[in-house]
């Protein structure tokens, strides 16, 4: 509405400025809906620009432009009429989407009218002569204008890459052989190749064997030192070894040859002792994400006994919850369901403790 008043201003401060009266100095309206090719009301601004020219009031009118927002399709706007006024008077409408997915351009000739005018009264398919510097010419357009008749125009358009044959929406793209877009093909959960390829991601490096929560066989009575591991950890240092939830030292307290623990005397597991293990191990996993070191979320008080991890464990075996540095024990210290961790009575974190996680998922 401020646009329409400048607009209005504008035009009464040239008659001032040339002698005209008020009274003699005519306007007309156009008020219309623009919609769009799908019967949709288009929305974004119209920029409507003129050079200079004389009314039919006498009122010289100085050449300017405007911008008029256009919403739910409406335009309404006053301007000075064009054919009865000076030789190439004209208006030129250019049209843009607030998407930037429309644009095109208009050439209005507004005759003067007591009522208002709609866009197609006004409309013309190609502008006057304006007297600009056309080189003398007829100064007319031929609309649509050729590509051929705008210089470059058709060497820039063959410099881009076009669709190629294979070409799909909402692909990956790669460049083919003839310099156009293609896509790729394959499964929703490939990686892309350098080449344009696809397959599966990972494939030509195999994820490691994890193997979580083992527990050795062997008798746990004080006596015996020897245990066996279900797998021969690979390499060996990736062993994880626990009991009571203590980790214990390969080399100190015990040795390690192939899938066999031997304790030393002085760390010989006791009757009612726990032993844990965790390693990797020769063949292919799954493709796995690591959470290393993460502080379950909860309070630390004595009392809450509910903490969080950011996501589920998977596999949920793969949990290594720690309290003050001490390996936790799955369904006796704490059951874990999805992400969520709970305390058995006794075990409940105090203030002061620290908990710590790693799991895959």
């Amino acid at each position: 509405m401020q646009r329409l008043r400048h607009l209005f201003t504008y035009f009464l401060t040239y008659s001032a400025l040339a002698g005209v009266p008020l009274a003699a100095q005519t306007f007309s309206s156009i008020r219309d809906t623009v919609h769009n090719a799908d019967g949709s009301s288009f929305n974004g601004q119209v920029i409507i620009s003129w050079q200079g020219f004389t009314s039919a009031a006498g009122a010289t009118i100085a050449p300017h432009s405007t911008a008029l927002n256009i919403t739910n399709g409406y335009i309404s706007l006053v301007l000075v009429p064009t054919t009865n006024a000076s030789a190439g008077a004209i208006y030129t409408a250019q049209y843009e989407s607030n998407d930037g997915t429309k644009q095109w351009t208009e050439y209005w000739q507004v005759p003067p009218s007591w009522t208002p005018l709609t866009l197609s009264e006004i409309r013309v398919s190609n502008p006057p002569n304006t007297g600009g510097e056309t080189g003398g010419g007829s100064g007319s357009i031929t609309l649509p204008l050729s590509e051929s008749n705008v210089i470059n125009l058709s060497a820039d358009l063959a410099a881009r890459p076009v669709k190629g044959s294979t070409y799909t929406p909402a692909h990956a793209a790669m460049i083919d052989d003839f310099g156009g877009i293609a896509s790729v093909s394959g499964n929703g959960g490939d990686c892309v190749h350098v080449d344009g390829s696809s397959g599966a991601c990972g494939s030509t490096t195999p994820y490691p064997l994890f193997v979580d929560a083992d527990l050795p066989s062997g008798s746990i009575n004080g006596l015996n030192a020897v245990f066996t591991l279900s797998q021969t950890p690979s390499p060996s240092s990736s062993l994880s070894l626990y009991r009571n939830g203590m980790m214990q030292r390969q080399g100190v307290d015990y040795s390690l040859a192939a899938n066999t623990v031997t304790f030393v005397p002085a760390a010989t597991p006791q009757t009612g002792d726990i032993l844990t293990a965790f390693y990797r191990a020769q063949g292919s996993g799954s493709v796995a994400q690591f959470a290393d070191a993460e502080t379950p979320a909860g309070t630390i008080d004595g009392v809450n006994a509910v903490f969080s991890v950011m996501t589920a464990p998977n596999p949920a075996a793969s949990l290594q919850l720690f309290k003050n540095g001490a390996l936790q024990r799955p369904d006796i210290d704490y059951t874990l369901s999805a992400n969520t961790i709970t305390f058995a009575s006794g075990t409940t974190p105090r203030t002061g403790d620290s908990l710590l996680a790693f799991y895959r998922h």
